[in-house]
């Protein structure tokens, strides 16, 4: 759903900068680029979403859950409903959409991944966790 959600944003901005006259296009030349790699990002996201839903489904009872089956030449997924117990069921997406809330939330949950996992993320997962770990092992030495 999140691959779907941002491809649908990103073509939206494109149709709505090439509806712009020429001259002002020319205003904005890193437009285009800037739209094709947050497209690639996606992608790239989508697969770390999907590793950590699979990694995770043994951890839940009694959930259904989207999972990666197969790809057609378009990329879309075949999206499938996991219930204890019972095999596989076919799931329509379109009716199982997920609400901007839930994307939102989404976006701000990988944000926290970059914060907490990258090196992007080194500067702000500083200022943030150091203090504490700091607080802990003045508390807590490790010579104890």
């Amino acid at each position: 759903f999140y691959r779907v959600h941002v491809q649908e944003q990103v073509t939206r901005a494109e149709r709505q900068f090439l509806s712009l006259s020429q001259k002002h296009q020319n205003l904005l030349p890193g437009v285009l680029p800037k739209l094709a790699q947050v497209r690639e990002c996606a992608e790239h996201n989508q697969e770390i979403l999907e590793a950590i839903v699979h990694n995770s489904l043994h951890m839940f009872e009694n959930v259904e859950y989207g999972n990666r089956v197969g790809l057609d030449s378009n990329q879309s997924h075949t999206h499938y409903a996991h219930i204890e117990n019972q095999h596989c069921m076919p799931v329509d997406p379109k009716k199982t959409r997920s609400s901007t809330f839930d994307m939102d939330k989404l976006k701000s949950t990988i944000k926290q991944f970059v914060r907490d996992w990258s090196e992007v993320g080194k500067a702000e997962r500083d200022s943030c966790y150091k203090p504490i770990i700091r607080e802990i092992q003045r508390l807590f030495p490790s010579d104890q």
